[in-house]
């Protein structure tokens, strides 16, 4: 016999259940409920934190610990989210969308049983999905909007800029074209598993992105070590102007922030287009040699890439 717990959402109720589901092998599927609670307003998102179960509700999200009969609240944070519509989890950090007040990162405190408000954005953003990217001892924090933008947080609290690390900066951005309403985090493979890696560039605790689309595609955002990225970068510079793009549109130009009716400052460029960068093996050996060559000191070692 193998038993799995389940949790269940009906937001049309308010409400959540904790069932119990008991697959065994001589009979079908049998589902009983261990407890339901009754909460003010519709659950829009669940996660677990340190063996918690975090519940967003409206504006307000709970900490609930089960006790083995009953879940008892624990702690809650409710400061200015309109609504909460994602929670992602690392370790005691949290990372929270709010439909129209972009993100917030907190952090939970298990000793004094406190939700604490570490950094959030100031700015006014209608959130789509949000995740966390992991690369190495460096942590992100990624959100998608209602335009179609992608855009990489980061918290410095010894940074002039940060305001005393109550506000989150900006590490990158990017236009996708689509609605991403998912981010699966997935962890990537060790450099040094390549032939030719360069010293010191291995690092075991390091995640990619995989998300999808309104529109039924998907693709993936993964942290390059800078040797790598002033490379790719410096190519699809060159490629912007080597490559005939369709209607002669400018890649550039599509992937910039797009803000409807704001002032934007424009954030670093700190990401490399991968379907622009693919148009590189596909030209003649002759434009290729072409292009590499005016990359002057990356003559040599390009092929390393």
């Amino acid at each position: 016999m193998c038993k799995r717990m389940m949790l269940l959402r009906e937001g049309v109720c308010s409400c959540f259940l904790l069932v119990k589901i008991q697959i065994i092998q001589t009979s079908p599927f049998q589902v009983s409920e261990v407890y339901s609670k009754e909460l003010k307003g519709a659950i829009s998102s669940l996660a677990s934190l340190q063996g918690h179960l975090l519940i967003a509700s409206g504006p307000k999200i709970i900490l609930h610990k089960w006790t083995g009969s009953e879940l008892n609240g624990v702690a809650f944070f409710d400061a200015s989210p309109l609504y909460v519509v994602s929670l992602n989890i690392v370790k005691n950090f949290i990372l929270l969308g709010d439909i129209h007040k972009s993100i917030y990162f907190l952090s939970w405190k298990e000793q004094v049983s406190q939700l604490r408000l570490l950094a959030k954005d100031f700015g006014s953003l209608d959130c789509f999905a949000t995740e966390f990217l992991i690369d190495g001892s460096t942590l992100s924090l990624i959100v998608s909007d209602e335009l179609k933008n992608v855009q990489i947080f980061y918290y410095a609290l010894k940074m002039s800029e940060s305001w005393k690390g109550q506000k989150i900066l900006s590490r990158a951005e990017f236009h996708v074209g689509a609605h991403v309403t998912k981010f699966l985090r997935l962890q990537m493979f060790p450099t040094s598993d390549r032939t030719n890696a360069t010293p010191g560039s291995d690092k075991t605790n390091r995640f990619a992105l995989l998300f999808g689309t309104l529109d039924g595609s998907i693709g993936c955002i993964a942290p390059l070590d800078e040797l790598t990225f002033r490379r790719l970068q410096s190519l699809q510079k060159k490629l912007v102007d080597a490559v005939p793009h369709v209607a002669g549109l400018n890649p550039r130009s599509f992937r910039r922030f797009h803000s409807y009716r704001k002032a934007h400052r424009p954030g670093p460029d700190s990401i490399v287009d991968c379907k622009l960068l693919c148009h590189y093996e596909m030209l003649p050996l002759e434009d290729q040699l072409e292009i590499v060559t005016r990359l002057e000191r990356l003559v040599h070692r390009f092929s390393q890439v």
